[in-house]
């Protein structure tokens, strides 16, 4: 009996959805029509920063149709795949070339896939659009930011940028003539490089109130704003000094003053950066002691926070002295093999630097003079050449000045030719 009952109950749903079907069917073939309504569908305007911008005009906010209410009829299966919500009235306001009210056609403009061609509209809540149109006068305000969060530790915030650098603002004289500028907020908290974003704005009047008003039309949505993001960094200021032979960095004593400053800078840069260097120095031309200035260079992009902007270095050396010795020893080097070279300088005196102590060992004879002969290895004559001056010691000692020594070059004499007659 239970079976019966649901084999019955079976037979009853399939028979109801056959009859469905045939009834789409039969309705679809016959091109039965059915109606829906589109309500409050929001009017689009088409050239009003374009066109209508350009001829010095400016659509206001009181236009008296802002929606429009559409009942549509088309088959069924038009109306099964229509989407109300997707349906536009659309006003080209191209035709429009003086101020006043006036009233404009519209378009629908169906969703994709919905031809018009396929719908017949039996009412509209209006058949044109009122439009309000007034003179657009032009105006460029200034762009300030608010900063909101704190930087993380070690960080300093640049100088902010806008793209554009100031907004345009457009509408009626007297309504933009109050405004006095726009306002961003950025957030900068915890930030550690630079901060680039698109922020939105709010117009503020000359006593600092936020103006909000539909009829001020701004020529850009969005600005970007650009926050540069600096390191802090303490960098110890250095110089270099050239060593040399009896001036040695060991036998020095200097000071730096400021030691260092403190810079901030972008963190890319100076991430790499530890320390600034001042200048070099040359120990060999240095007397005794000496004071000097330098002008502190930043890396590009840098700047100094500590406000210094010279350091002065002053150096001394422990234990220097001059001595001059004459030595006798005199040589020379890079001879030509056919030609006799007779050093003239007979004596050269010879000054030594270093510390007292290395100094004191040193003796005539540890002391020599090498003349180099290479510019004149194939002349004849007597020339002065550069030479060279050793100190035969391993003490640091260094010689001060540079020297020449006097020779002769000459053929080297031939037997004569002996051979009897």
């Amino acid at each position: 009996m239970m079976e019966n009952k649901k084999s019955k109950a079976f037979l009853i749903v399939v028979s109801v959805l056959i009859a469905f079907g045939v009834w789409l069917y039969v309705d679809s073939a016959n091109g039965t029509k059915a109606t829906t309504y589109a309500n409050d569908i929001p009017v689009e305007f088409v050239g009003e920063n374009t066109i209508l911008a350009d001829r010095g005009l400016m659509l206001l906010t009181g236009s008296t149709d802002t929606t429009v209410t559409l009942r549509l009829r088309a088959e069924r299966t038009v109306i099964a795949r229509l989407d109300t919500e997707k349906i536009r009235i659309r006003v080209d306001l191209s035709s429009v070339t003086a101020v006043g009210k006036q009233s404009l056609g519209y378009r629908v403009i169906y969703p994709e896939g919905i031809s018009s061609n396929e719908i017949t509209v039996e009412y509209a809540s209006t058949t044109s659009i009122t439009v309000n149109i007034g003179e657009l006068y032009k105006k460029s305000v200034e762009i300030r930011c608010e900063r909101t969060g704190n930087l993380a530790e070690g960080y300093l915030a640049g100088e902010v940028s806008f793209a554009p650098e100031t907004l345009e603002i457009r509408g009626q004289q007297a309504d933009i003539e109050r405004i006095s500028y726009a306002k961003v907020v950025l957030d900068i908290d915890n930030a550690t490089e630079t901060v680039v974003k698109n922020l939105s704005f709010a117009l503020y009047d000359y006593n600092d109130q936020l103006v909000e008003d539909e009829d001020i039309h701004a020529m850009s949505d969005f600005i970007q704003v650009t926050m540069p993001i600096q390191v802090i960094k303490e960098l110890p200021l250095n110089v270099s000094f050239e060593e040399s032979p009896g001036s040695s960095l060991s036998n020095v004593n200097y000071s730096i003053t400021p030691e260092s400053i403190t810079v901030s800078g972008n963190p890319s840069i100076l991430e790499s950066v530890d320390s600034l260097l001042l200048g070099s120095i040359s120990l060999a031309e240095l007397d005794n002691s000496a004071t000097y200035h330098y002008t502190i260079t930043l890396p590009d992009g840098c700047a100094n926070l500590s406000g210094v902007s010279t350091a002065t270095v002053v150096v001394s050396f422990k234990d220097i002295s001059n001595f001059t010795v004459t030595t006798t020893n005199i040589g020379v080097e890079n001879g030509p093999e056919d030609r006799i070279a007779s050093i003239l300088t007979g004596e050269m005196a010879v000054t030594l630097r270093g510390t007292t102590g290395d100094l004191a060992t040193i003796t005539p004879d540890k002391v020599r003079v090498v003349g180099d002969l290479t510019d004149v290895s194939t002349a004849d004559g007597s020339y002065t050449v550069p030479a060279t001056v050793y100190v035969d010691t391993d003490r640091d000692v260094g010689v001060l000045g540079t020297y020449q020594i006097q020779v002769t070059i000459s053929q080297a004499d031939h037997p004569e030719d002996t051979n009897p007659e």
